[in-house]
């Protein structure tokens, strides 16, 4: 996960600027749907993305794939 820990800068950065992607407050509902099971996680992260602007939504995208990096 360490490798790639930039992105975590890109996203902040990206949502305090983009009031669009801020306003999906894909974060906390990322965290609360994660424990309502896979098919409610799904649903709000593409509620999230469908709502975010094209560089938000690209960032956030790549955002994910770090966190699903194994610990090293």
């Amino acid at each position: 996960m360490s490798s790639g820990s930039w992105i975590h800068d890109d996203v902040s950065r990206h949502f305090r600027a983009c009031g669009q992607c801020r306003d999906t407050d894909a974060e906390n509902k990322r965290v609360a749907h994660r424990m309502s099971g896979a098919e409610a996680d799904r649903e709000a992260l593409a509620e999230a993305l469908g709502a975010m602007c094209h560089n938000g939504r690209a960032i956030y995208r790549a955002y994910l794939r770090w966190l699903a990096e194994p610990e090293e």
